[in-house]
């Protein structure tokens, strides 16, 4: 019976119905399913990153394979996804014009984020937690440090595209069918510990994990996907900065200092600074969520309204 049974599903037919069904966001399955897509899709990008690494220019090479990775491996299945099983665009990847405050936030906390991104990944390297990071790593880390190259392109291959491509799949098409039904504290940690394995790297995806939080919860509190961008973009920047123009920079014992290596490194009272900011910032996201999802079980708001994509 069981196996007679089995030979009643139709794919193809599943997948039709799936189209005709369509509602405003993703379905959980689904969202999952864009996960899985991208996560097969990055195993394909790694099977040929050597193959451009071995390239006349492995520089330019590799800049052309991240771009072409984010867009063709990371968007372009969250898009197309959302095109076909969604009738809500704009509310499956919060496409919606946030507040100022939720703009100034994002940025905010990109700032206060990245002193203790980059001390805490210092820490858990030279205590042995992670190891060092692989040759193909440093190699891409190599090219922020390179003076031939303008500040322009590099901002736009290690900035502009990651927080595009990587926000509408994860904070966008991801979260909003994680989020269906309300469970939004799973929903955001859910998302964070994909987007942190498709960082694939230990060390990369235990940071990309942790900030994945804060964006997931930005993203909620603002209702819009633009100060998630706002964040991944400032974040990205900060770290190319960090990398081509820490050799150069002044240190004043205080805020700043070396390591040992020569490396640029954030004083305790920066990191102490940015910690209790960046606390401030996330405990008023928390609360002004808490007090919607209230409002919405009290029924003093609508628990949906498609122009808040879930939130």
């Amino acid at each position: 019976v069981l196996f007679r049974e089995a030979e009643k599903f139709d794919l193809r037919l599943w997948f039709r119905q799936m189209l005709r069904t369509k509602d405003a966001v993703p379905a959980f399955p689904e969202a999952v399913f864009c996960f899985i897509m991208i996560l097969m899709l990055q195993f394909v990008a790694m099977k040929y990153m050597t193959t451009d690494l071995n390239a006349p220019d492995p520089g330019s090479a590799m800049m052309r394979l991240i771009v072409v990775q984010q867009l063709a491996m990371i968007a372009c299945p969250a898009v197309f996804m959302g095109m076909l099983l969604t009738t809500s665009l704009r509310a499956t990847f919060r496409l919606r014009m946030p507040s100022l405050t939720a703009m100034a936030i994002g940025v905010g906390l990109a700032v206060t984020a990245h002193p203790l991104s980059m001390e805490l990944s210092r820490f858990l390297v030279e205590h042995q937690v992670f190891p060092e990071l692989p040759e193909s790593a440093r190699r891409v880390m190599g090219l922020m440090r390179t003076g031939d190259r303008p500040t322009w392109l590099l901002l736009l291959v290690f900035a502009i595209t990651p927080a595009i491509c990587e926000e509408l799949a994860f904070r966008g098409f991801i979260l909003s069918g994680l989020a269906r039904g309300g469970r939004l504290a799973i929903a955001v940690g859910i998302s964070s510990v994909m987007f942190g394995i498709i960082h694939m790297i230990p060390q990369q995806a235990f940071n990309a994990a942790l900030l994945g939080l804060v964006l997931g919860l930005l993203a909620i509190y603002s209702r819009s996907l633009f100060p998630a961008m706002a964040f991944h973009f400032c974040n990205n920047a900060l770290a190319t900065f960090y990398s081509s123009e820490a050799g150069t920079f002044k240190t004043d014992g205080v805020f700043f200092t070396r390591h040992p290596d020569g490396q640029l490194g954030y004083a305790a009272p920066l990191l102490i600074l940015c910690g209790f900011i960046g606390i401030l910032m996330i405990v008023h996201m928390i609360k002004v969520v808490a007090k919607e999802q209230d409002q919405k079980r009290r029924g003093l708001i609508p628990a949906f309204r498609e122009s808040d994509s879930l939130a």
